[in-house]
C-alpha cells in the first residue's frame, strides 16, 4: 500500500513540476507577442510576394486596457531576431490594407509601449508578413524561438494574442488536431496545422506554441460554415502555418529583399467541375495541361501536350490542382523538374527546367490570359497605368452602383484603366501594372473566375468605376479552376 501512496505522491510531484515549467514557458512567451495596429488604411490591398522589468511577466500585460485609440484594424504578431536585428512576424492580411505612409503600421510590447514599424516583405499566397522597426526595440521585448523539429498529432499547444483587438495576451490551449492540411480560397493550400486551441479575429499573426515556449506555427485562420444564410463559427478547427515551412518563408523573404522567390515553368494547368445541389464534382479527374506560355523554355516540348493529364510531378503522385500547386512551390529556380502526362494508352515523362518567376514572367501570364479572354484586349500600356479594351461577352459580367451581377452580352466597347484585381469584388489587390495584373491572376485563378475593377478612360469620378468578373472557363456549362505557373 505504501508503495502505491509513493507512486502517486511522484506523480503529483511530476505533474506540478510540468504544470510550472509550462507555466514559465509561457510567461516568457508573453514578452515576444505584440498587437500589430494599422492607423490609416487604403480601400484596396497590397499584394505581397510578387515582387521584462520589475513586475512579473503576467502582471505587466495585464496591469491596465490596451488604449487602442486612433487604430483602424489589428491582429496580433510577434518578435523573432535574425543576424542580430529584431523582426515582426504576423499574418500578410493584417496589414494589406495598410497606406504606404511611414506611420500606417504601428505594433504595442507588453509593456504597452508603442513602435512604428515597416513592411520588410511578404506572401499574400501563405498569408505571412515580415516587419522591422524604425523606432528601437525595448528592453521589454523579447525574442521568440521556433521549434526545429516537427509537431506531433496531439501534442499540447497554446495560442497567444489579441482576439477582437480588445483582450491583449490572450492564452487559449489545445492539441494539434491534424497536419498538412488543405485551405480553401488563396492561402497556401498545404502546410497548415489544425488545432483546438481557440483562435478569433484578432489572433492573426500571433505564435502559436509548444509547452516549452517554443513557436510551432503562426496563428492564420479560423473555421466558419455557411448555413442557411448564415456563418457558424467552429471554434475548434482553427489553423496556424506550420512553424517548420515558416522558418523558410521568413529566411526568404528577408535574404530576397522582401519576396519568396520562386520557380517559372510557362504552363497553365486546369480543372473542370460541375455544380449539382451546391456540391462540386470532377468533370477531369487529374489536372489537364490546358495551354503553354510562349515565354516558356520548354514551350517547343510542352505545346504538343496540351490536352494530356499530368499524373506526376518528381514521381509524386497528382489527383487534383492543389496537389500540383504544392509540388511546384517545392521547385528551386533554375533547376530540372520531371512531369508524367497521359492521354489514353499513352504515356510521356518529360524533363524541363525551371526559370525563376520575376516580372517579364508575371506580365506574360497577364498577357496569356487576356489574349485568351475573348472579352477583353490589351489596349494600351502606360508607365505605371496599364489598360483595357473591353466590350460585352457570354463569360464577363459586371457590377455598378452595386447594382446585381449583370451580363455584358449588350456593353458598348471602351477603353478602361485597371485599378485592381482579386478573386472576388470585396477581396481587391492594387493592379496598376500589367505585372501586378498577372500576380493576382496567378494567385486568384484557382477559384476558377478573376474579379477587377476598372476606370474608364479620361473619367476621374468615382462613381465611374465598374467591377468587372470573368469566368475563366472556356465554356459556359463548367468551373474551371486553373494554376499557372
Amino acid at each position: 500500500m505504501k508503495k502505491i501512496y509513493l507512486l502517486i505522491f511522484i506523480f503529483i510531484i511530476i505533474q506540478n513540476k510540468i504544470y510550472s515549467q509550462t507555466y514559465i514557458s509561457l510567461e516568457k512567451s508573453l514578452s515576444s507577442v505584440v498587437t500589430v495596429g494599422v492607423t490609416d488604411e487604403q480601400g484596396l490591398k497590397i499584394m505581397l510576394g510578387y515582387r521584462g522589468g520589475e513586475l512579473p511577466i503576467d502582471e505587466i500585460a495585464y496591469s491596465k486596457a490596451l488604449d487602442m485609440t486612433g487604430i483602424k484594424s489589428s491582429g496580433s504578431g510577434f518578435i523573432i531576431e535574425k543576424n542580430g536585428k529584431k523582426y515582426v512576424i504576423t499574418n500578410a492580411h493584417v496589414i494589406e490594407n495598410a497606406s504606404e505612409t511611414d506611420s500606417s503600421i504601428v505594433i504595442f510590447s507588453i509593456s504597452q509601449e508603442k513602435y512604428y514599424v515597416k513592411v520588410v516583405g511578404g506572401d499574400s499566397f501563405y498569408d505571412i508578413a515580415v516587419l522591422e522597426f524604425v523606432d528601437t526595440p525595448g528592453n521589454e521585448i523579447a525574442v521568440a524561438k521556433f521549434r526545429n523539429t516537427p509537431v506531433h498529432i496531439g501534442d499540447k499547444v497554446f495560442a497567444i494574442g489579441n482576439p477582437l483587438g480588445e483582450f491583449p495576451y490572450t492564452v487559449t490551449d489545445g492539441i494539434i488536431s491534424a497536419k498538412n492540411r488543405i485551405r480553401e480560397g488563396l492561402t497556401g493550400k498545404f502546410g497548415f496545422l489544425q488545432t483546438t486551441a481557440t483562435g478569433i479575429w484578432g489572433n492573426s499573426g500571433g505564435p502559436l506554441v509548444d509547452e516549452n515556449g517554443l513557436v510551432v506555427g503562426i496563428v492564420s485562420q479560423t473555421e466558419f460554415t455557411q448555413k442557411d444564410n448564415h456563418l457558424i463559427w467552429q471554434s475548434q478547427i482553427n489553423f496556424a502555418l506550420d512553424g517548420v515551412l515558416s522558418q523558410r518563408l521568413i529566411d526568404d523573404i528577408i535574404v530576397n529583399k522582401g519576396i519568396i522567390k520562386r520557380a517559372f515553368i510557362g504552363i497553365e494547368l486546369s480543372q473542370k467541375y460541375k455544380s449539382k445541389n451546391g456540391l462540386q464534382y470532377k468533370i477531369n479527374e487529374k489536372p489537364i495541361i490546358s495551354g503553354v506560355l510562349p515565354e516558356a523554355v520548354a514551350f517547343d516540348t510542352l505545346r504538343h501536350y496540351i490536352g494530356w493529364e499530368l499524373s506526376r510531378i518528381n514521381d509524386i503522385s497528382i489527383r487534383n490542382l492543389e496537389e500540383a500547386l504544392f509540388e511546384f512551390e517545392l521547385l528551386k529556380q533554375n533547376s530540372e523538374v520531371e512531369l508524367t502526362v497521359s492521354s489514353g494508352k499513352f504515356t510521356r515523362k518529360i524533363i524541363i527546367k525551371t526559370k525563376t518567376l520575376g516580372t517579364k514572367e508575371l506580365e506574360a501570364i497577364a498577357k496569356f490570359v487576356i489574349f485568351n479572354t475573348k472579352e477583353i484586349y490589351l489596349e494600351k500600356s502606360y508607365d505605371p497605368l496599364f489598360g483595357l479594351l473591353i466590350k460585352g461577352g457570354s463569360r464577363l459580367y459586371y457590377y455598378k452602383n452595386n447594382d446585381d451581377l449583370k451580363n455584358t452580352l449588350n456593353l458598348t466597347s471602351k477603353n478602361f484603366f485597371i485599378i485592381s484585381a482579386g478573386p472576388q469584388y470585396d477581396n481587391q489587390w492594387i493592379t496598376t501594372t500589367l505585372s501586378q495584373f498577372g500576380a493576382a491572376i496567378k494567385t486568384a485563378s484557382l477559384t476558377g473566375t478573376l474579379d477587377f475593377y476598372a476606370l474608364p478612360y479620361g473619367s476621374q469620378n468615382v462613381e465611374d468605376i465598374m467591377v468587372f468578373k470573368i469566368d475563366l472557363s472556356d465554356d459556359d456549362i463548367s468551373i474551371q479552376k486553373k494554376i499557372f505557373y
